[in-house]
């Protein structure tokens, strides 16, 4: 049989345990933002893909723009490494959200512009002509 000091010291360790997740769930997203502006975006990225992320009632995530700001960012840092190919991979993953994330900030067209340049550079620097027909036909085709 339970004491009532016991049963008293588990509710609370629960309740601690409870009040960790919580902050967990609430500076997570924090992290993420702060290593993606001190340009720790490797740490970034795998924190965002480590990790399912929700918009609550009421509430709003940033970390399917820290996503993309990631990604875009370490597609300029291949660039101006001399890495075409990487930096196309990081800018069509920029583009593209994956599950984990929040359905709200999947297919929002408003930086396709920015993804569509990127990509243009990094191709034209990989001499990738067909990709570069395709990029200004899809521009042509949104005007």
């Amino acid at each position: 049989m339970r004491t009532p000091g016991l049963r008293r010291e588990l509710l609370d360790r629960r309740r601690r345990i409870a009040m960790a997740w919580k902050s967990l769930f609430t500076l997570l997203p924090l992290l993420i933002s702060l290593k993606v502006l001190a340009g720790q975006l490797d740490e970034a990225i795998e924190l965002i893909s480590a990790h399912r992320f929700d918009v609550w009632e009421g509430g709003t995530s940033t970390a399917a723009d820290d996503w993309t700001n990631a990604h875009v960012l370490r597609g300029r840092r291949h660039l101006e490494a001399g890495n075409a190919e990487a930096a196309l991979l990081d800018f069509r993953k920029a583009a593209e959200h994956p599950d984990n994330l929040p359905s709200e900030a999947r297919g929002s067209g408003l930086r396709r512009p920015e993804f569509l340049y990127w990509t243009a550079v990094a191709s034209d620097l990989l001499g990738a002509t067909i990709l570069l027909d395709e990029i200004a036909g899809t521009v042509a085709a949104e005007r």
